[in-house]
C-alpha cells in the first residue's frame, strides 16, 4: 500500500503499463479461441499479433493521455473476469 501510496505520475504509468503488457501476453497465449472475433478465423498468430499492436497503441495513448489507460485497464479486466467465470462453470 505504502507503494502505491507513494508513486509520482511517472512511477504510476510504468507500473499499469507493466499491467497492461501482461494482460496482453496472457490474452495472446491463453484466450479461448471459441471467444475470438470471427474476423481471426481462429489463427492465434493473427489474434497475437493484434493484441501486440494493440498494446503499443494503448502505450502510445497512456502516454499522451495518461488516464486512458484506466479506461483500458478497466475495459480488460472486465471481459476477462467474465470469461473465467464462464470458462471455470
Amino acid at each position: 500500500m505504502y507503494f502505491h501510496a507513494t508513486l509520482s505520475l511517472i512511477g504510476q504509468l510504468l507500473d499499469e503499463l507493466a499491467i497492461l503488457w501482461v494482460f496482453m501476453a496472457a490474452y495472446s497465449l491463453f484466450f479461448p479461441k471459441k471467444y475470438y472475433p470471427k474476423v481471426f478465423r481462429n489463427d492465434r498468430k493473427a489474434f497475437s499479433v493484434f493484441m501486440f499492436f494493440s498494446a503499443i497503441f494503448a502505450t502510445g495513448m497512456s502516454i499522451w493521455k495518461p488516464i486512458v489507460n484506466a479506461f483500458v485497464l478497466m475495459g480488460m479486466g472486465v471481459p476477462t473476469m467474465v470469461m473465467m467465470y464462464r470458462e471455470l462453470q
